[in-house]
């Protein structure tokens, strides 16, 4: 799509009668930050505020599916985000980029923690994730946790 044809979006808004999207995602959780310096000019001088880092989520019998892309703004608060707009506790599924590559092992058990804590059916990270990440996940959460992949079928 061409840019001058680009729709923002401020504010979380439903798409669909069960799907919807997050809009920008407060940053609110002290452990979670961007893992490294992101810009909105080639010389690095003007910071990137994410504005535009957001999720789209299903309602679905079973719970949430959330779909990250690349999670800047960190997962905990995504998902907490999400949860609130949409009105749903359950989550069934968190599939996308974690962007957890970077992040310090505080903010992964954190992250671990959360994912724990929320009982997700199953959690599908890719790209940014990050293998040691994916690592720890499946060490602490076991086989819900699936390594995404690009051809990667889910079927819920």
């Amino acid at each position: 799509m061409p840019a001058e044809q680009a729709i923002r979006v401020a504010h979380p808004q439903r798409i669909y009668n069960n799907i919807g999207l997050s809009g920008p995602i407060p940053k609110i959780h002290s452990l979670e930050d961007t893992s490294g310096p992101f810009f909105l000019d080639l010389e690095g001088t003007r910071p990137d505020p994410l504005e535009d880092d957001m999720a789209m989520w299903i309602q679905s019998d079973r719970g949430l599916v959330i779909i990250t892309g690349c999670c800047h703004s960190g997962l905990i608060k995504t998902v907490n985000h999400v949860r609130r707009i949409s009105g749903q506790e359950k989550i069934s599924a968190i599939i996308g980029g974690f962007h957890l590559a970077h992040a310090s092992h505080q903010r992964l058990e954190a992250t671990c923690q959360a994912l724990q804590e929320w009982n997700v059916d199953t959690i599908i990270p890719c790209h940014c994730t990050g293998d040691e990440a994916v690592a720890l996940m499946q060490n602490k959460i076991g086989g819900k946790v699936v390594q995404g992949y690009a051809g990667l079928v889910w079927e819920q």
